[in-house]
């Protein structure tokens, strides 16, 4: 909804390629199962709402359809920017028995690095089924 008047009309009807493909280097700090590749709409409704945002996550990204990855980097490199601008950010102090509960379909996420290798940390992460992304344009909400 702050995006600048020329950018939505240029993403809010692509659909971007998610794989694991990122984690799959060997200097990467984290290792996931490999993935199908699956796609995605750039800008999503949230189905409650109404809302659209976007939808991206520069781990899990790999292209933007019709773009190969080269092209892609410049265009998801300006929206992960604008998203991640302090304006639109929520950083949490944790604290001991802090309980943080977000919506997927219109929250970005990314764990920060900012603890010693091997130092002991509890998570407990769960995750409800929901709907596929999707794209309905035409409702409450602008991209």
């Amino acid at each position: 909804e702050t995006l600048t008047p020329s950018l939505p009309e240029t993403v809010v009807w692509m659909n971007a390629v998610h794989n694991t493909a990122h984690f799959e280097g060997a200097d990467s700090k984290e290792t996931f199962t490999k993935s199908a590749s699956n796609v995605h709409p750039v800008v999503r409704t949230h189905p409650k709402t109404g809302r659209h945002a976007l939808y991206l996550s520069g781990n899990f990204i790999h292209n933007f359809e019709g773009m190969t990855r080269d092209e892609s980097l410049p265009l998801l490199q300006k929206l992960i920017s604008h998203a991640t601008v302090p304006a639109n950010v929520y950083r949490h102090r944790w604290q001991q028995a802090d309980f943080v509960v977000w919506d997927n379909r219109a929250t970005m996420h990314y764990a920060v690095f900012d603890y010693e290798p091997g130092q002991k940390r509890t998570l407990h992460r769960t995750t409800s089924a929901g709907e596929r992304p999707f794209r309905r344009m035409g409702q409450a909400g602008a991209t």
